[in-house]
C-alpha cells in the first residue's frame, strides 16, 4: 500500500505539486505572518489589562489612606507648644506640689509614686529648686504627664528622664524637673 501511494505523488504532475507545496507554504507564511503577530498582540493587551486592573484594585484600597493623609496635609501646623505664662511658684507653696503632680498623674491615668526634693536649692538664693518625681504607668500615658508638666506656670525645665521596669513589668518613669521659686528674700 505505501508503495501504491508512493507510485500515486510520482504519478501527480509536477505543476500540481509545486501549487500544493506553494499553497502550504503560503498557509504557514499567513498563519506567522498575520495570526501569530495578532496572537502576541491579543496576548499583551490581555496581560496590560490583568495589570491595570491589579493597579486599580491596589489604588482603590490605598485610596482611603491617601484621602486622610491629603485632608492631614492641609490642615494648618503650628509647632508651638501652648505654653502659660510663666511665673515663679511662692516658697510657702512648695508642699502643695505632691498634690499637683498627684493630680497630673489621676488625670493621665499614672500612679505617682514619689517626689524628692533638693533641700540643698531651698537653703541658697537660688530662684530655682530641683525635684525627682516618679510615675507608675504606661509610656504614652507618661507623655501626657510630661506635657501637663510642662503647662505649669512655674515649670522652668526638664534635667533628666529615666525609664524602667521592675521584675514584675511594672513600668517606672522617674523625671527630674527645675521649678522656678521666689527668690528669698532673707
Amino acid at each position: 500500500m505505501a508503495e501504491l501511494e508512493k507510485t500515486e505523488l510520482k504519478k501527480l504532475p509536477p505543476l500540481t505539486l509545486a501549487l500544493i507545496i506553494t499553497s502550504f507554504v503560503l498557509v504557514v507564511l499567513f498563519v506567522f505572518g498575520i495570526l501569530f503577530p495578532q496572537y502576541r498582540q491579543i496576548e499583551t493587551a490581555k496581560n496590560d489589562r490583568i495589570s491595570k486592573a491589579i493597579l486599580l484594585e491596589e489604588q482603590k484600597r490605598l485610596f482611603p489612606l491617601f484621602a486622610q493623609a491629603d485632608a492631614l496635609a492641609r490642615l494648618p501646623f503650628d509647632p508651638k507648644l501652648p505654653f502659660q505664662e510663666r511665673k515663679p511658684l511662692d516658697r510657702n507653696k512648695i508642699t502643695t506640689l505632691p498634690k499637683v503632680f498627684s493630680a497630673i498623674a489621676l488625670k493621665h491615668n499614672m500612679v505617682f509614686s514619689q517626689n524628692t526634693l533638693d533641700v540643698s536649692s531651698l537653703k541658697s538664693r537660688s530662684n530655682s529648686i530641683s525635684m525627682d518625681i516618679q510615675f507608675n504607668g504606661k509610656l504614652f500615658d507618661f507623655r501626657n504627664c510630661l506635657i501637663s508638666l510642662a503647662e505649669l506656670p512655674f515649670f522652668d525645665r526638664f534635667e533628666q528622664i529615666k525609664i524602667s521596669t521592675d521584675s514584675n513589668n511594672i513600668k517606672k518613669f522617674t523625671t527630674k524637673i527645675l521649678i522656678t521659686i521666689d527668690k528669698n528674700t532673707l
